[in-house]
């Protein structure tokens, strides 16, 4: 029996009933929506563990901007998964004709199974401005998890046991505001006078500004809620990834 992913066991399972459906003459296609690293990559890889020689997958990894740069489907195998299918559009005058060429495509091949994945944002604009929806009549929702279910999620990896927390790293205590202190030698006395100023730890004050991270009595912390927003936020400022 195959063992299901925590947290994504009935996701897998929808994608399975419609491949199994898909099997027997009835087709349809499937959009699978999700916040920035909620699962969604983890769980077109367990379909494609579960069907190794009937699944292709193609990862989109950045924005394609021109048709030319969609893959060719010449491969033999039936069913089709493309992840991270945002990244075929663009916000600009022009930036559908990739995705509608791509939608051709899905509408067009009577004999594939398409299996997507989307961010839930672009999901949603892109619904609202031309109805995607319609392409993809199976359509899963991957929740986000919160702090325990990640926990749990990261644990399932594991048997029992084989692993622990052990809190061995010294905590730094990261402030807003610091007073910093520097000295300067004063010539007309012939000494050294101290200058006091204000050092502003810039990112921290902008996640408190924007009500995105939590203060503690000795340390900051990022809500839970606010995780994927904290994330896109550092990414724009290329601190991460």
């Amino acid at each position: 029996m195959q063992k299901l992913v925590f947290g994504l066991d009935e996701a897998i399972e929808a994608v399975q009933k419609a491949i199994s459906d898909f099997g027997s003459g009835q087709r349809v296609n499937i959009a699978i929506m999700a916040l920035p690293f909620a699962g969604k990559s983890k769980l077109l890889d367990e379909i494609v563990k579960i069907h190794p020689h009937e699944v292709t997958k193609i990862t989109f990894s950045s924005i394609i901007s021109n048709r030319e740069e969609l893959p060719l489907l010449e491969e033999t195998n039936k069913i089709m998964v493309f992840d991270n299918c945002h990244y075929l559009y663009m916000r600009k005058i022009g930036g559908f004709d990739v995705l509608e060429e791509f939608l051709k495509m899905v509408i067009s091949s009577d004999d594939r199974l398409y299996i997507t994945t989307w961010n839930i944002h672009s999901w949603n604009y892109l619904d609202r401005v031309m109805d995607i929806g319609k392409y993809f009549p199976v359509q899963l929702i991957i929740p986000q998890m919160d702090q325990e279910d990640l926990k749990k999620f990261l644990l399932s990896e594991y048997e029992q046991g084989e692993i622990q927390f052990v809190n061995d790293t010294e905590v730094r205590e990261d402030k807003i505001f610091t007073i910093v202190k520097r000295p300067v030698a004063e010539k007309s006395i012939h000494s050294r006078i101290n200058i006091y100023s204000l050092k502003i730890n810039k990112i921290l004050f902008e996640m408190f500004h924007q009500n995105l991270i939590a203060k503690h009595a000795d340390h900051y912390s990022v809500k839970p809620e606010k995780l994927h927003v904290v994330i896109k936020y550092l990414e724009n400022i290329r601190l991460v990834w």
